[in-house]
């Protein structure tokens, strides 16, 4: 007994180290290879003082917020910004280790899913990486464990508070409240069917009142954009809408070129997700629903070879599987460590 324990303690420990220099070597991979920090803090800066890159920014306070409160410790604002990414990075990897780990994931496979996950950051990187996409990759994180192994309305409710702070992306939060306690509420009877009701409307609410709160943020804290202009060609909705140019690089364009890299794996991921939902679980369905939703976003809102945006995809992709194979683990009889 004390030499299974023992081992125990010694892979946990090796992989922790493992994932630590895993971490800290992609970290600054990603630190030093950037050369557009100044860029990127003015960006930060410019949703503080009203005069974001663009009228779709100016509720992203959060990341903008933490930046200039490091800064206050005596350092400079470009540094701010590098040590609070570097710190998002790290964060990230570690909570996802930590979840892969209340999953029942040996030391090994944990160690590979983050090895996997630095690679894809490091390889999907972008021009643009802003302060709201590092905490999108935290807070999504949280989300897709909530959504593919439970968790009470209380937590959605804080992601969504935090998230909603970060960017409007926090709205498909809400979006998985309305779906999970509509699918709960045709199939559950008597009290259960109480509590799905109140999801459900715990989850309109939410979007109400976060579209109504990002509305209201671009339209009385925007000044111009931080090059000048009132940017009022986006000044209804806030958001660009670029379906038409997605599509078209989607379906055609990227598969002529090197965005092939990109766009093959989450093309069939997506088609792997939307074909095996007949023999997927409720949960898993809804996952699946959010998936496509958060596609849905950046097909129509965003630019899709921005591959930052397609980064908290690959933790959704990462807990799809370890669900899938859990699932075939316990119909095949084979014994599963506990999540808890």
């Amino acid at each position: 007994m004390a030499r299974m324990i023992a081992d125990r303690t010694s892979g946990y420990g090796g992989a922790g180290g493992a994932i630590l220099v895993v971490s800290v070597l992609s970290c600054a991979i990603f630190i030093l290879a950037r050369t557009n920090w100044y860029e990127l803090s003015e960006a930060a800066s410019g949703v503080l003082d009203g005069r974001p890159h663009w009228r779709a920014y100016q509720n992203r306070l959060l990341g903008p917020w933490l930046v200039l409160g490091l800064s206050k410790v005596g350092i400079s604002h470009r540094t701010a910004l590098i040590v609070f990414s570097a710190l998002a990075f790290l964060v990230h990897n570690f909570l996802l280790a930590h979840f892969l780990r209340r999953l029942g994931q040996s030391p090994l496979a944990t160690t590979l899913w983050v090895l996997f996950f630095c690679t894809a950051f490091l390889l999907l990187q972008h021009r643009w990486f802003y302060t709201w996409d590092s905490i999108d990759l935290i807070l999504f994180t949280c989300v897709f464990y909530a959504v593919y192994f439970g968790a009470p309305d209380r937590v959605f409710l804080i992601l969504f508070s935090i998230g909603l702070m970060n960017r409007e992306s926090a709205l498909f939060i809400a979006l998985f409240l309305v779906l999970d306690g509509a699918s709960l509420l045709w199939q559950k009877s008597g009290e259960a069917k109480g509590k799905a009701a109140a999801r459900l409307i715990l989850g309109v609410v939410l979007l109400i009142l976060g579209g109504a709160a990002t509305k209201l943020a671009r339209d009385f804290l925007f000044v111009e954009r931080q090059w000048g202009g009132a940017d009022l060609d986006h000044a209804l909705l806030g958001n660009h809408l670029r379906f038409a140019d997605n599509v078209r690089d989607i379906f055609y364009v990227n598969w002529f070129n090197r965005n092939v890299l990109h766009t093959a794996p989450l093309v069939l991921f997506l088609s792997f997700l939307i074909l095996t939902c007949p023999w997927q679980t409720r949960r898993q369905r809804v996952g699946t629903l959010i998936a496509l939703a958060l596609f849905g976003g950046v097909l129509i809102f965003g630019a899709f070879n921005e591959t930052r945006m397609l980064l908290p995809f690959l933790t959704l992709f990462t807990f799809c599987v370890v669900d899938l194979r859990s699932g075939a683990a316990a119909t095949t009889g084979q014994p599963t460590q506990s999540r808890l």
